[in-house]
């Protein structure tokens, strides 16, 4: 006797990423941290079960319309989006792109200019962590 659980899901989980509202979310994570979709979308397949799937419309939007949080530089980073709203990145990888955020902040980079350098670092923890 074969369970469901016991199943690959992986079809099941591209499907909702590919219907409508799932899809318009996955691709502005990925415009937001700079890294295609179709990684977002591996990573999400990999790190999140059929119910957090189910509810990324709805997590997603709770983020946005959250204020920025206690530390400005984590809302910068999209840390509290990429941490509690759609776990993809563990609390200590987020503190890494903090500091290098911090770092370039006082070494005389603007604070925008500082979390849009750190981008391509948090793209490749993406990456990493979603396979």
């Amino acid at each position: 006797m074969e369970l469901l659980y016991e199943k690959d899901l992986r079809g099941m989980k591209y499907n909702v990423l590919t219907s409508i509202r799932h899809d318009r979310v996955v691709r502005e994570i990925a415009s937001i941290c700079g890294i295609s979709p179709q990684v977002i979308r591996r990573a999400l397949i990999a790190k999140l079960d059929m119910i957090q799937l189910e509810n990324l419309p709805a997590r997603y939007e709770a983020s946005r319309n959250a204020a920025g949080g206690a530390d400005p530089l984590v809302h910068a980073v999209c840390g509290d989006l990429l941490t509690q709203a759609v776990p993809l990145l563990a609390t200590t990888d987020i503190d890494q792109v903090r500091g290098m955020v911090r770092d370039a902040i006082s070494s005389g980079t603007p604070e925008p200019d500082a979390a849009i350098a750190a981008r391509p670092y948090l793209a490749r923890l993406i990456q990493e962590r979603g396979n």
